[in-house]
């Protein structure tokens, strides 16, 4: 029988982007799993936050709440910490306009955009929702996102990190191979996989983890504030990004052109995924965790 840890009513901490704020479960309702249509529904929780108007209001898993008590509010103190230590010691840099765009579009949750912007014009229609991206993954691809969620879920292991092959290498690799089929596949190359980093180094935190997966998170954020993500998280998190961006993707507002090119990037992605599959997706890399490790679970 299928168990939900929060009732409607309960007060909760819950992760918006990589910070925590306090919020209240509105409803609890049984959903299917994005990472596994095909597997039974697994428990989620109508969230309201405290303070917000009621268009933030979303659902969530559990991986993205926590108890209200004092270990979850020591842990928002620390994240709040750590982003304020980040922001302060980081330097601006300049991007190209496309680059400026994307890391716009990821950096404001869909949730965030439909409140509406008070500083002006987003992009991004509040009130619609895009036309649906549709990424086939292919099968022995999927069958690596059901081993990933076994190693995880079944077999309370994490995956090692930082991975022996890094987003960033696995990205830059990827760029070099495709420097020989020309000027334009290049370049599409380039604006993909520089889309991929931004949307990976904000989405990661809120959608891309299992609940225990969470505490390895926090403790790499606290050791290297300034560290870049893409840089310690590897190939399954990277895999784990593409099942979930064609819906982060549908609240942006992207022109048929945009499509066309982001499917032919995404795509041939993929299939270098495929092509390099035993190199990238290592059983070794998950190693089961501490007890330390297990009881600092305990208090999430």
């Amino acid at each position: 029988m299928v168990k939900f840890l929060f009732e409607a009513g309960d007060q909760v901490l819950a992760y918006h982007g990589p910070q925590i704020y306090e919020a209240k479960v509105v409803k609890t309702e049984l959903r299917p799993d994005p990472l596994d249509p095909d597997a039974e529904k697994i428990p989620m929780y109508l969230t309201h936050y405290s303070g917000w108007n009621k268009s933030w209001d979303e659902w969530l898993f559990d991986d993205r709440l926590l108890k209200y008590n004092d270990d979850g509010l020591e842990l928002q103190e620390k994240l709040k910490l750590a982003r304020a230590k980040k922001a302060k010691g980081k330097t601006p840099r300049v991007e190209a306009p496309r680059q400026a765009v994307a890391r716009r579009d990821a950096e404001e949750p869909a949730s965030k955009r439909r409140r509406g912007d008070r500083g002006g014009n987003t992009g991004i229609d509040a009130s619609e929702k895009g036309e649906e991206i549709v990424l086939p993954i292919p099968d022995a691809l999927k069958l690596r996102l059901i081993d990933d969620w076994n190693c995880i879920t079944r077999q309370n292991k994490l995956l090692e990190l930082p991975a022996e092959r890094t987003i960033t290498h696995i990205l830059d690799d990827y760029c070099k191979h495709v420097k020989s089929q020309g000027i334009v596949a290049t370049s599409i190359a380039y604006e993909v996989t520089c889309g991929l980093k931004v949307y990976f180094e904000n989405g990661l935190g809120p959608l891309l983890l299992y609940k225990t997966e969470r505490v390895q998170f926090t403790e790499l954020q606290e050791a290297s504030p300034d560290a870049e993500l893409c840089d310690s998280y590897g190939a399954e998190h990277l895999l784990r990004l593409l099942v979930k961006l064609p819906s982060m993707l549908s609240h942006a507002r992207i022109g048929e052109r945009g499509v066309a090119h982001l499917l032919v990037g995404l795509t041939d992605i993929l299939k270098y995924l495929l092509l390099k599959e035993t190199q990238l997706f290592l059983a070794d890399a998950y190693v089961e965790y501490s007890e330390e490790y297990a009881k600092k679970l305990t208090k999430i």
